[in-house]
């Protein structure tokens, strides 16, 4: 039996999954992503694929690809990572040196076009050919298809949404590409963290539901929609920001490329009453009135399951 490895590689979490022949999900792991340097990051995906075939009890002879999403700038064609905005990733030939730990075929892709890839092969897209698919977690990204086919761009960098300027004022929040204002700098789930740790530096309890939340470096994403759920009205004021931020960069998108869905993934959408039906409402009202008629925003039912498709996916495709 020939398996497929799919990893998604993070800016927090380095998650893998094993398929069958009949692609079926059989196994899955997650790790902490250890970002210290670029030796690290690796170490995280090779533990990963490692951890897979160990559990699973079965050798590198049986995998007959392993596919890889990385959140950054990637030559699809030759396994080379440019540059990765959230991790000490640049100039790698990531390809070849898994090939030649594993012997088997590697793909490498930007994480969010592996995931739309996902979607085309696994999820709400098999027969939609025109849709973007936006991933938010700790960065913001997106995988883009026109007419059927995957938009790469001129050198592979297509699809870099998060890093559109949405706020131009000299005070904007810096984002990880070192630019202000970036749409990922205002509404990724590095950005809701921010927020929170600068809320709590200024308030000396705006979140008082917290349980065993001392000190603002603890503040996640995820605490904050776990919070804002419960009704803490700060932690509602910070997704409520982020929501108009995404409301406008999902205009944009639907006035250049008038896609029929724009499909979303990733965990810094929750909840998505407060997040992402605000944010439907926004763009409705701020994109080009017939563009934005017709699209349709749906989240995806792969979960969070969405990238590490894709990532597998990528073994599928006849290019």
């Amino acid at each position: 039996m020939n398996f497929i490895i799919g990893i998604d590689l993070g800016g927090t979490k380095t998650s893998g999954i094993l398929l069958d022949s009949g692609n079926n999900v059989v196994y899955e792991k997650k790790i902490e992503t250890k970002t210290e340097d670029q030796s690290s990051v690796i170490s995280s995906i090779t533990m990963v694929v490692d951890d897979i075939l160990l559990n699973n009890k079965i050798s590198a002879s049986q995998i007959k690809g392993i596919g890889i999403g990385v959140p950054g700038h990637v030559d699809y064609k030759k396994g080379f990572v440019k540059y990765c905005p959230n991790l000490p990733l640049e100039s790698l030939n990531l390809k070849e040196l898994l090939q030649g730990r594993y012997n088997t075929e590697v793909a490498i892709e930007n994480d969010a076009n592996a995931t739309a890839i996902g979607e085309k092969f696994f999820g709400l897209a098999k027969s939609t050919a025109n849709f973007v698919c936006v991933a938010f977690g700790t960065g913001i990204g997106a995988g883009i298809f026109v007419n059927g086919k995957l938009c790469r761009g001129f050198e592979g960098g297509a699809g870099e949404v998060g890093h559109m300027i949405l706020d131009y004022s000299p005070d904007a929040p810096v984002c990880g590409c070192g630019k202000r204002g970036c749409f990922e700098s205002l509404a990724s789930g590095n950005a809701i963290a921010r927020m929170a740790k600068e809320m709590a530096a200024s308030d000396p309890n705006p979140f008082p539901a917290a349980e065993n939340v001392s000190k603002p470096f603890e503040l996640t994403a995820e605490k904050i929609a776990e919070l804002a759920s419960q009704g803490n009205e700060s932690a509602i004021k910070i997704l409520k920001n982020v929501s108009y931020f995404i409301g406008v960069g999902f205009a944009n998108l639907v006035n250049l490329l008038n896609p029929e869905k724009i499909i979303v993934t990733g965990s810094a959408i929750n909840p998505e009453e407060i997040i992402l039906k605000p944010a439907i409402n926004t763009m409705k009202k701020l994109a080009f009135s017939t563009n934005a008629k017709n699209v349709e925003v749906v989240k995806s039912e792969n979960g969070n399951k969405a990238g590490l498709l894709g990532a597998a996916a990528l073994c599928l495709l006849d290019e």
